[in-house]
Formats: C-alpha cells, structure tokens, sequence
C-alpha cells in the first residue's frame, strides 16, 4: 500500500476514480465523530485494579524523520514500536508485496505489520497471519479521517449534524 501503489502519496491517473469508488465503498459504515474521553469511557472504563500507565520512552519516536519521504521511516516506526509489543514480531512491510492480496490489478503492501511470535510465517507480507498493520502517511492532508471540530458539531440541529457528516 505504499510507494507507487495507488494508495502512495504520488499522483496516480485513475487515483481520483479509486478514491469515489472507495468513498462509495464504505459509505455508512463510519459512525462518528466521537470524543476521544468519551470512548475511552464508554469502551475503556477504568478499572480499580489496573495499575497507572507508565510513562513512555518518547526517545525512539524522535528518532523518526519528518519529510516528504515516507520510505526513510518505516524501519524506524517499526524499531521504535517493538517495545511497546510484546509477544509480537514488528516489520518493515513496505518493499515487499503480498503474494496474492490484490486490490484493482495492484498488490498490497501495508507499512509496517505485526506478527504473533512464532506463527508460522513463511512471507515477509502475509496478511493471514497479520494481527495488525499499518499504513504511514508523512503529512497530515493524506490522512483517511478528518474529525471536524467538537464545537462545529455541536452548535447543528440533529438534521443538520448529520447532514455534515454524511458529506
């Protein structure tokens, strides 16, 4: 799903069809926006017997460039994550497409993937066993969501809050 795959940062001719033909796709099956606070407490709720979260070593994610090249990161997104899950293999996917997993005549890629330790793999992509992956962006204006600002949202009618988040 990166370098000059139709989900790349380049330009691509039929790019602007495939993104109709993707909004068309998964339209109706986002609900949203919703508060960060507010879903942690709805699906995340404390509990007495968690203990305080640690503080995270930010130090590696320094380490990640910021540019127009997404290519310089990867491997650093992934050596950067590795601590923050265990049990799991963290790898740089990028350069390396699936063996099968086509998406309009092109093989996907994702980023980085994340692996359960010792599950068989046998490719570098394998998106069977994948347990996640990800997909990098180095600007925010190719990002997939936009959540529109709380207070926009809550100054509409019902009708009209849904209105703009249809569009």
């Amino acid at each position: 799903m990166s370098g000059s795959s139709l989900f790349s940062v380049s330009h691509l001719p039929e790019q602007e069809n495939i993104k109709v033909m993707l909004a068309q796709e998964t339209k109706g099956r986002f609900v949203g926006p919703m508060p960060v606070q507010c879903f942690m407490d709805e699906f995340l709720p404390k509990s007495p017997s968690l203990k305080v979260c640690p503080r995270v070593n930010k130090e590696p994610f320094r380490k990640i460039p910021e540019g127009p090249t997404e290519k310089s990161f990867y491997m650093l997104l992934a050596d950067a994550i590795r601590p923050f899950a265990p049990g799991l293999e963290v790898v740089d996917t990028s350069q390396h497409p699936s063996g099968g997993i086509e998406y309009v005549g092109f093989k996907l890629r994702p980023d980085v993937a994340l692996y359960s330790e010792g599950c068989g793999r046998t490719r570098i992509t394998d998106f069977e066993l994948m347990d996640m992956f990800l997909e990098v962006k180095s600007s925010d204006k190719f990002e997939a969501f936009e959540d529109p600002p709380q207070e926009t949202l809550s100054e509409l009618s019902d009708n009209d809050r849904e209105k703009f988040l249809d569009e």
